[in-house]
């Protein structure tokens, strides 16, 4: 859960640099598609990530899948000049990497519900970590945006 946010948080402080890398350009335009992109899908595939657990009683393989996806496609999207992908195609990643990234996250939160004793602490746990994620992602972010624009694309 940590990580899913953390990673997230990384590109905030560079977002401008990274996306003019990723041939978005420099408006605020194309900053605030880079990051919808994701944000969209995360409000789209949280019902359904949950729809799919349920239906298959497992949670645990579903958080690696969408740990595992999600990491995928911030190579790749890291990737994106060396491989002549547009602007388009890092969105579209984007939302891909949004969809896998959202089930990693909200079932892991799950599980933590799903723990029996101790709820309240549970959910202190995922709240500090929550909490960890968001300040200290951006003051790593920011420092791994000085030494290459896309580095906090392979730190997430």
């Amino acid at each position: 859960m940590w990580s899913v946010l953390v990673s997230q948080v990384f590109l905030y402080p560079g977002l401008d640099e990274i996306v003019s890398v990723l041939d978005g350009g420099e408006s605020l335009l194309a900053g605030t598609w880079f990051l919808v992109a994701e944000f969209g899908a995360f409000v789209v595939c949280a019902v359904l990530w949950g729809i799919v657990s349920d239906s298959l009683g497992t949670r645990s393989p579903l958080v690696v899948l969408g740990a595992v996806g999600g990491a995928a496609s911030y190579l790749v999207v890291a990737s994106a000049p060396t491989l002549e992908l547009g602007f388009g195609v890092v969105l579209l990643l984007r939302v891909v990497g949004g969809a896998f990234t959202i089930g990693a996250f909200s079932l892991s939160i799950t599980m933590l519900m799903d723990l029996s004793g101790g709820h309240g602490r549970n959910m202190g746990a995922a709240g500090t970590a929550i909490g960890l994620g968001a300040a200290l992602g951006s003051v790593v972010g920011g420092q791994l945006t000085s030494f290459d624009p896309l580095a906090p694309l392979y730190g997430g």
